[in-house]
């Protein structure tokens, strides 16, 4: 399973792991694609990579699987104040004009609200946007909670009043907005957390943090090892926080201030070992980047090797220091990146379940519409 983090409308580097992963199709392509959302704003291909992502969806429903992110919500991909020309809503009147561009606006987040939230990977990795939720009640099944909320969620407000009596919309908007927090301690930040270890975040409104008492409770109970998420712009395309038990993805490369030689990142997960790719730098600026054949760890690999055999030698200083500090290096973690493109890595089709209810319903729009259960949808 490939899985990829934020997309913002980024073609350039949505179309590199296309040309790089899936290059001879899907039907061709051992394994199966994980997006964990935000595939809208800020880039200017909002539509391109939308329509690309749901026409693959659609032919390919048991091998892409797609996530919503805070992004796929009418509250932020309307901002276009904010966003400006980045805006999806702002490029859909660009394109089709203001009447119909207002259509189509609608129209994809119908089928954004029906977006699953979360996924497991092999019963062992969490997979979800932003974070784990705070639970509604302490004696229920936090994921049977999951598994039964609403396949339709329209999520169109930032207020955090609008949601103190909807527990299950209080759900979603912590799943596509949490963070979790870095480097606590008992004299730093962990004093902001409650007792679950759950806290406000810097992001203010609807976002929350979770820390590692919250961490240590979810992945004990169900039997998880780490959670893969994104959300959050990492410069090497990967970072890792909580001794590595939360992994961050980050798929795009641009329109996060992290300069010309930013990176973007995939995660392959193969019989419960993640292996981390992500693309050089120089082809970020110089797009298109074909694969170098003289690097050392694509050598090792035409050798036979596979990419769990690369060692820390050959990782970006920074993801060293990462690895190091959150032992990245243990428990089947290992890494393959030089900054140099990345390799397609042959893997059998691993098993996605639970919550994923667009495998089977994947729809524009339907009887159960934001539109028709809301007389104003702003």
């Amino acid at each position: 399973m490939y899985v990829f983090g934020d997309i913002h409308g980024n073609w350039a580097d949505l179309n590199f792991f296309a040309r790089n992963i899936w290059h001879l199709g899907l039907e061709l392509t051992a394994g199966s694609l994980l997006f964990l959302g935000d595939y809208v704003d800020r880039g200017s291909s909002s539509l391109e990579c939308t329509a690309y992502l749901f026409a693959h969806k659609l032919l390919y429903p048991g091998k892409v699987f797609l996530l919503r992110g805070n992004h796929e919500t009418r509250a932020v991909n309307g901002l276009e104040a904010h966003y400006g020309s980045g805006c999806l809503l702002a490029q859909c009147k660009t394109r089709f004009g203001a009447s119909e561009g207002g259509v189509v606006w609608h129209q994809l987040n119908n089928a954004f609200d029906r977006l699953p939230v979360a996924a497991v990977i092999d019963n062992d990795v969490f997979c979800v946007h932003g974070g784990i939720p705070r639970p509604v009640n302490e004696s229920e099944d936090l994921l049977e909670t999951i598994a039964k909320l609403p396949k339709a969620a329209p999520l169109d407000t930032l207020d955090v009043a609008y949601y103190a009596d909807k527990p299950q919309l209080s759900m979603i908007a912590d799943m596509i907005w949490a963070d979790p927090v870095r480097n606590e301690d008992a004299r730093g930040s962990n004093w902001r957390l409650d007792s679950r270890g759950f806290g406000k975040s810097p992001r203010g409104g609807v976002a929350i943090r979770f820390g590692s008492r919250a961490i240590d409770k979810f992945l004990g109970q169900y039997g998880f090892s780490r959670i893969l998420r994104a959300h959050e712009a990492a410069r090497e395309g990967l970072s890792f926080s909580n001794s590595a038990r939360v992994i961050t993805v980050f798929s795009t490369s641009k329109d996060h201030g992290l300069g010309d030689d930013a990176s973007c990142g995939c995660v392959l997960v193969d019989n419960q070992h993640l292996h981390f790719f992500n693309r050089a730098s120089s082809a970020c600026r110089n797009p298109p980047q074909k694969l170098s054949s003289s690097t050392s760890w694509i050598s090792r690999l035409s050798s036979g090797l596979s990419p769990s055999s690369f060692t820390s030698d050959i990782l970006p200083e920074s993801l060293q220091r990462q690895r190091n500090e959150q032992g990245g290096d243990k428990e089947g973690i290992s890494m393959a990146s030089k900054g140099t493109s990345i390799v397609h890595c042959s893997v059998s089709s691993l098993k996605i379940s639970r919550f994923d209810h667009c495998a089977d319903e994947f729809e524009m729009d339907g009887e159960n519409s934001h539109e028709d259960n809301q007389e104003d949808d702003n």
